[in-house]
């Protein structure tokens, strides 16, 4: 009973720093995924932690977060050139 109380905890306190320690979201929604956090045993941190590393791989496709939809010719011309 104390292990399994005890693994919970250190779930729990991992998946909160890393979604603390997250930039991609607002605070409001650290917030209420801190509610699931726990609020719902094993299962929150379990969620919480699946869509941090979504929005990670997300992030990680797209360059970082960059817009995928901006596209750079690379011809260096600011468009008034001579």
């Amino acid at each position: 009973m104390v292990f399994s109380f005890t693994i919970f905890l250190i779930i729990n306190f991992i998946v909160t720093y890393k979604l603390l320690k997250d930039e991609y979201y607002e605070k409001r929604q650290k917030t209420i995924q801190l509610f699931i956090i726990w609020l719902l045993p094993i299962l929150g941190a379990i969620l919480v932690y699946l869509f941090l590393n979504r929005e990670k791989d997300k992030k990680n496709s797209y360059g970082g977060g960059i817009d995928p939809g901006y596209y750079d010719s690379g011809s260096g011309t600011s468009g008034g050139g001579d």
